[in-house]
């Protein structure tokens, strides 16, 4: 990811979604308060309205424990759909797989906002370890 492309204010919202550590779980603030965020161990969940809209896996890079919680999260993702993209997917990391889920109600404007701040998410998710902090 190319972070001087990305958007200085939607990286620090979502540094400070991230502010308590890797594992997040809420719904966002104000004009956005149907869309809602859950992250555990790389696989993340953006929806709207309960409906979840992009199914994400933050892969990262690193040591041994990096490498671990990838295997961990590659092996959890065994629906068939995350089986196709995952048999797509290249070896390199870090890497951000996103599986946009289209659900109905969703209009396209909102998708691709969704899609911005998974991108952000994922940006700042990947800082957060680069930054020394480390899973407990």
């Amino acid at each position: 990811m190319h972070v001087d492309a990305l958007s200085k204010k939607w990286l620090a919202y979502c540094e400070d979604l991230l502010c308590s550590g890797p594992i997040v779980a809420t719904h966002l603030d104000g004009p956005l308060d149907s869309w809602s965020v859950e992250c555990t161990a790389g696989k993340c969940n953006f929806s709207i309205g309960g409906r979840v809209v992009y199914a994400c896996a933050i892969l990262r890079s690193g040591g041994k424990a990096a490498e671990l919680q990838n295997q961990q999260l590659l092996d959890s993702l065994s629906s068939p759909a995350w089986q196709s993209v995952r048999a797509q997917a290249p070896d390199e990391r870090p890497l951000f797989i996103v599986m946009n889920l289209f659900p109905e109600g969703v209009s396209s404007k909102d998708s691709e906002a969704m899609f911005q701040l998974a991108y952000h998410f994922a940006a700042a998710y990947l800082n957060w370890f680069e930054d020394g902090h480390a899973v407990s």
